[in-house]
């Protein structure tokens, strides 16, 4: 997953990707509700 935060449209996520490995990413390089669940799941493991 890291890699992927530098590879492609750098510090975003890709729209969607595949559901096995190597969990290529498919879609626009930047979706925006991506970004925020991927926050959204930061924050919520980070209050625990």
């Amino acid at each position: 997953f890291v890699p992927h935060l530098n590879d492609f449209g750098i510090g975003s996520i890709a729209e969607i990707f595949d559901a096995e490995a190597p969990y290529t990413a498919r879609g626009c390089i930047a979706q925006a509700w991506s970004v925020a669940e991927v926050l959204r799941c930061w924050v919520r493991t980070s209050e625990e």
